[in-house]
């Protein structure tokens, strides 16, 4: 009798959760972003704290 791998058993649903994980963390820091915008503009000066700069990044915003 052969075993399955692990690899064969969980390979699929373990890339699924990765993929699903890094759309997640994109949409986390977008929505960051948007936030610190919307303060920036309510208070008229920064707002404390900022996202960092790799989650802007990660969100899409290149400039």
């Amino acid at each position: 009798m052969g075993s399955r791998s692990r690899e064969y058993l969980f390979g699929t649903s373990a890339r699924h959760l990765a993929v699903q994980a890094k759309e997640t963390r994109k949409k986390a820091d977008a929505v960051a972003c948007q936030a610190w915008n919307a303060r920036m503009q309510a208070f008229q000066g920064p707002a404390q704290p900022s996202p960092a700069i790799g989650d802007a990044l990660n969100a899409g915003y290149r400039r």
